[in-house]
């Protein structure tokens, strides 16, 4: 009340003993005389503070300027590990149906669609809480920084926190990192997942790294969810094995998601965090056959120099080689699981040089000063008007604004001066020559674009710096009505796909042609929207390269007609020319279902309608690629609704919104590959009138709720369907009519049927036949 507060304000209201008595309070030391601070280790003793203990409160939510947000009955537990024993705590939030809401349904973060949450996070500053070089806010920049990448990060935005009516200072409004999470971004089963926390599997017979091949693997870290049986084979399998051999590496990357553990050690090395692998640290898989093991990116407040003097170096920690850090012995032996993984993977040549283009790229992007600055500035502001109030209500050891601008400016010397360090580090790492600048061109400005390994390039030319000795991959993308005629400035000229060794500054440029006979498009090519009982891979969607070079797809957005359900196609998705992919809702059950199929990605967390709906396929533009409106109805084929076939489009160069292109798969489709009806277009043409009469069997046979007649007119006139019983009855007319010269399918429902054996016939003309159905209720 009479507050003038401009960032979010939450409030929290609960009986003070909740809080504060000395035997039930969780924001006290309590009676105990310990006061450890791991208080997510089972073993942890101690205060109250470390206690699993959860209250009862009650949570509002109000956006600034006080407009209401959520108002529920909730429960409330302390989190963090040394953090536990500040001042100013971390607080967890939990809807339960036992408090009367079993979920927070309001999106709290603008850029989130996600509007349900079981648990949110109310989190102090973490190491920055008393610290002298503290800002308040380097986990949410960090996190913010990291948004556009391949990872599991939290979400996050900076409110203010009255409890029972007292101000109680800034915290970061988070996602929490737990199995609800995994499920709303991922689609998985929340049930059947394994997380842990700080998990560290101790070689414990050798320190030294040469010796581990003789160690054993002994558990010392923390489930939260499912058991460590996959983790200690995955070691085990990369302790035995070589992972310079390139079998070796296809195999792991079957069971590590590669580019989300490049990314994570990525941004952990760029911020210099050395808090992260090793100690602050989670990683999860679905427990499915083909699940694969992510890392969740949390807690990174020591980086962005947090430490003046990080790992020994004299001087600030923009200087750090974070990358030695993470993989030297010393620091494997305390902590072998990322750190063990990353010094393995480092062996295999592909890995090393996806690492290192990797991180070029995003030093050239992401985490350039010309990137990371706006957004530090931004957050800078929103906590101006707020952050002298919040140093005044906790009296750490930052207490004046001057000290606050001080601090504030160690992030902007870091962000202006981090990526150039972090280039001499990984040159001296790799042992490479050095640095180039590479310029990329477009021949026409609207003819194409380049991708440099996962960067699709917008505005040209374009420069940025990569390193020498090794391969970057370039990629020549058209866009409608162009193709692709070659390089100039480097040799290869024939494919638009290549890679450049640098070993100086290159400029290249895309040469590009107007061409008015290219398809230039990518096609929705099969459906399969309501699996048979005994065959469920769950819904999945197809995709035709009809480029004649590879396209990538990254970033692009798969919709139904709900303009909620959205999935974002993820980064490094790239169709072959003339290649497939397939979009699927559960990919571990498109994996089992079709395991000679690799070609495939997922999860979308929604279902294709069984009676037919709009799917729609947007470019990173928001431009729609292709759409198209399937039915379980005639015209349509109608098979695939539950009787196992999929909608499989008869020639990715025909229209696929109209109903005759489309066709039944045999079996259950052929995902990823071309289609088992495809009929060529000249083909198509001569069969379009048919020259004969002919009446087909029905299909299903023996059906249940509906079948599908086929017949063929090679001339106009009137045409009769009917269905008899086995004793001669007429029981139903399907059709009676004039037709047009054509192939033809009718749906037949005979709803008020018993079961048994009938026959159909068709009349047209002096063309009769008759053939017999079962039907089976």
């Amino acid at each position: 009340i009479n507050e003038n507060i401009t960032l979010p304000v939450i409030s929290l209201s609960t009986n003070p003993d909740n809080f504060f008595d000395d035997d039930i309070g969780i924001y006290v030391q309590g009676n105990s005389d310990a006061r450890g601070g791991y208080g997510d280790a089972p073993t942890s003793p101690g205060a109250n503070w470390n206690e699993d203990w959860e209250r009862p409160i009650h949570i509002e939510f109000f956006e600034p300027g006080g407009s209401p947000g959520f108002s529920i009955d909730a429960g409330v537990k302390i989190v963090g590990k040394v953090t536990r024993r500040l001042p100013q705590k971390s607080l967890a939030i939990f809807a339960r149906a036992k408090y009367g809401y079993s979920e927070i349904n309001y999106q709290i973060f603008p850029d989130l669609p996600i509007s349900e949450f079981t648990s949110i996070v109310l989190r102090n500053g973490g190491n920055e809480q008393n610290n002298s070089r503290s800002t308040f806010f380097r986990d949410g920049l960090n996190q913010t920084l990291m948004r556009s990448l391949d990872l599991d990060f939290q979400s996050n935005r900076p409110a203010v926190v009255f409890l029972n009516g007292v101000y109680w200072g800034i915290h970061y409004i988070l996602e929490k990192l737990n199995e609800d999470y995994l499920a709303s971004h991922h689609g998985i089963d929340p049930d059947r997942v394994d997380i842990f926390d700080d998990y560290h599997a101790r070689f414990v017979e050798s320190g030294i790294l040469q010796e581990y091949q003789t160690g054993a693997i002994t558990w010392t870290g923390y489930v939260i969810e499912g058991n460590t049986d996959h983790y200690h084979a995955l070691l085990r399998y990369m302790l035995d094995n070589n992972e310079a051999d390139s079998t070796v590496y296809a195999y792991l990357k079957t069971q590590i998601d590669i580019e989300n553990f490049i990314d994570y050690m990525v941004s952990r090395i760029y911020i210099s965090d050395p808090d992260g692998p090793g100690h602050n640290t989670k990683f999860w898989r679905p427990q499915t056959p083909a699940g694969k093991w992510r890392w969740l990116m949390y807690d990174t407040d020591f980086g962005f120099g947090l430490q003046q003097n990080p790992f020994g170096i004299s001087g600030p920690a923009y200087l750090s080689n974070l990358l030695d850090y993470y993989i030297r012995e010393i620091q494997i032996e305390r902590s072998p699981d990322a750190n063990f993984i990353m010094y393995s993977l480092l062996e295999n040549n592909s890995f090393k040089n996806d690492f290192a283009n990797r991180y070029a790229d995003y030093l050239n992007t992401i985490f350039s000063t010309e990137q990371v600055m706006p957004i530090l500035q931004k957050i800078k502001a929103m906590f101006v008007p707020e952050i002298s109030r919040h140093m005044t209500r906790w009296e750490g050891k930052v207490n004046s604004m001057s000290d606050w601008y001080d601090n504030v400016a160690v992030l902007e010397e870091f962000a202006e001066k981090r990526p150039y360090y972090a280039r001499l580090n990984l040159v001296s790492e790799f042992n490479l020559s050095g640095t180039a600048n590479v310029t990329l061109d477009v021949s026409q400005s609207a003819a194409g674009e380049i991708k440099i390994n996962t960067l699709t390039l917008e505005e040209y030319p374009w420069t940025g710096i990569y390193f020498q000795d090794v391969p970057v991959k370039l990629t020549a993308l058209p866009n409608p009505g162009y193709r692709f005629t070659g390089w100039t400035g480097v040799e290869q000229t024939d494919s638009a796909s290549i890679a450049v060794t640098l070993t100086r500054d290159t400029s290249v440029i895309a040469n590009f042609e107007e061409d008015t006979t290219a398809i230039n498009t990518i096609v929705i090519n099969e459906i399969n929207y309501n699996s048979s009982n005994n065959f469920d891979p769950e819904d999945w969607v197809e995709l035709y390269n009809a480029y004649d070079i590879p396209v990538d797809i990254s970033g692009w957005v798969f919709k139904d007609e709900d303009d909620a359900h959205i999935f974002i196609i993820p980064v490094n998705t790239v169709i072959a020319a003339g290649g497939y992919i397939v979009l699927c809702r559960d990919d571990s059950l498109f994996h089992i279902s079709f395991p000679e199929v690799d070609n495939h990605i997922g999860n979308f967390n929604f279902g294709l309608n069984n009676a037919g709906e709009t799917v729609r396929l947007f470019n990173t533009q928001g431009a729609i690629i292709d759409s198209l409106t399937y039915d379980d109805e005639a015209p349509w084929p109608v098979e695939p609704d539950g009787n196992g076939p999929t909608l499989a489009l008869l020639n990715p160069n025909l229209d696929n919104t109209l109903p005759e292109n489309w066709s039944v798969s045999g079996e259950h489709g052929t995902p990823g590959e071309v289609n088992d009806v495809y009929t060529g277009i000249d083909e198509r043409a001569q069969l379009e009138v048919p020259i004969a009469f002919s009446l087909g069997q029905n299909y299903p046979n023996p059906f249940n709720s509906v079948t599908t007649i086929p017949f063929s007119l090679p001339v106009a006139g009137r045409v009769k369907i009917e269905i008899y019983s086995i004793l001669g009855r007429r029981v139903s007319k399907i059709m009676d009519e004039n037709m047009t010269p054509g192939d033809y399918n009718i749906v037949f429902k005979p709803d008020y049927l018993a079961s048994g054996l009938y026959l159909y016939t068709i009349k047209a003309g002096k063309y009769n036949k008759t053939k017999q159905m079962m039907l089976l209720k």
